[in-house]
């Protein structure tokens, strides 16, 4: 069903205390195009290998997934360029070709080569404290659990980071200046669980310290480096179960690593870092730290049955001195629709939110204990086109949120309720939504 239509059923609805409708627009997926600057480096690999005699490959995991990466690595005024190919000739393995620009023109500096692997991840730091850049690559061994690293330079010189490791993030986290690499490894057969501090000692990337992990885990879903009590610190987000996520801590001190999220007792995350919900951890705040979200059924969805029909209020929680801390802010996340709304702490267990239309229409009702009453107001999403054709139709008690990458963000207020100072009006409900990416 059209959205135009859903705009007008919308504020019909509200009125009556109803929710409104909208059907699901899907987005049409393109490959992104080569940047003018990518194409002048698949040029130059046509010159050194050949037209049509290699594939591009992509890092599949990581914050570079680009078959060519742009990185300074010699702290000169210009970024070289670190390209992944796979040649036509072989049945496996993963080249990689590090370019500079010479008078205008990208050239090969090296090429390293890993036959019968793929690349997994790269991360870049100055691991040996030479005041540049090295790139440390996650290479498959046996499985995408079980990497093989090596740390590699400008001129294609390789450092082996002994073992194999399930997860790798490049931190500074013993505060020396230069780049550690955290690596994580989880044996679900023997069910152990480590991460290990990789840092440079005499001129080698060497173990320093390791601390037991939760190895009830079923993967890492993603390891940041944050900030706890103004020190470096990684946190680490595990999925565990079907729906649920845990967060484990990692910290630096007198020498060693460790982990005030782990019960040795148990071998397991303490249950206050565990939540029912696959929501990983963010600054939610805004602070420089990471805030760790902990999950509470909404009011009216605490009886549902089915997992993916319940509603959750989200917490997040700060960790500081050992244990994590008060709330620092509530909110309803609608992924689906890319956007949270902060729940105000007056609001207490009074209001719950309506998702029976659909994502694209949620609707903040009152709650008296045992069932849902009056909407104070509607969030719906538009595409810009159907918004511009659904303006005739909007009453004055309709308003454009937000407009992002062709979605417009519409609520559509009950005004008897909106004057009331218990709940929100307009200059709230726009200062309470955030975009969610």
């Amino acid at each position: 069903m059209k959205r135009v239509i859903a705009a007008a059923i919308a504020v019909l609805m509200l009125l009556t205390g109803c929710s409104s409708v909208s059907g699901d627009v899907s987005d049409l997926m393109t490959p992104p195009k080569l940047t003018a600057e990518q194409q002048a480096i698949e040029k130059a690999l046509d010159g050194y290998l050949g037209y049509n005699k290699y594939t591009l490959q992509y890092p599949r995991e990581g914050d570079y997934r680009s078959a060519f990466i742009l990185h300074n690595l010699d702290a000169d005024s210009e970024q070289e360029a670190v390209a992944f190919y796979s040649l036509s000739s072989e049945s496996a393995g993963t080249h990689i070709m590090i370019l500079k620009k010479i008078r205008g023109k990208w050239q090969r500096k090296s090429e390293i080569s890993n036959s019968g692997s793929e690349v997994d991840k790269i991360d870049f730091g100055d691991y040996y404290g030479r005041g540049y850049d090295e790139f440390a690559v996650a290479w498959t061994e046996l499985s995408s659990t079980n990497l093989g690293v090596s740390i590699y330079d400008l001129n294609g010189n390789k450092h082996s980071i002994k073992g194999t490791f399930t997860q790798m993030k490049t931190v500074d986290l013993d505060g020396d200046n230069k780049s550690d690499l955290i690596m994580l490894r989880l044996d679900r057969t023997v069910r152990t669980a480590t991460a290990t501090l990789f840092a440079c000692r005499n001129d080698a990337m060497v173990p320093v310290s390791s601390t037991y992990l939760d190895s009830t885990v079923s993967s890492y879903a993603a390891i940041y480096a944050t900030k706890t009590d103004g020190k470096n610190s990684v946190y680490i987000d595990g999925n565990k179960g079907q729906h649920g996520m845990e967060t484990e801590v990692l910290t630096w001190a007198n020498g060693k690593i460790s982990s005030p999220s782990f019960d040795a007792s148990t071998g397991t995350v303490k249950p206050e870092f565990i939540r029912d919900v696959t929501v990983p951890c963010r600054d939610i705040d805004g602070n420089g730290s990471l805030d760790i979200p902990s999950a509470t059924v909404l009011p009216g969805y605490s009886d549902k049955t089915d997992y993916d029909k319940k509603l959750w209020l989200i917490n997040w929680l700060p960790f500081s001195a050992g244990s994590l801390g008060r709330s620092v802010r509530s909110c309803v996340i609608n992924s689906s629709e890319g956007y949270y709304f902060i729940y105000p702490d007056k609001w207490g267990g009074a209001v719950t939110v309506d998702n029976a239309i659909g994502d694209n229409s949620w609707s903040f009702r009152l709650w008296d204990g045992s069932k849902m009453t009056d909407t104070l107001f509607s969030i719906s999403t538009y595409t810009g086109s159907d918004w511009e054709n659904s303006k005739n139709l909007a009453s004055p008690n309709v308003f454009e949120l937000m407009e992002n990458n062709g979605v417009v963000y519409v609520a559509t207020i009950n005004p008897k309720l909106a004057s009331d100072s218990h709940y929100l009006d307009l200059a709230a409900i726009k200062q309470n939504f955030r975009l969610y990416n």
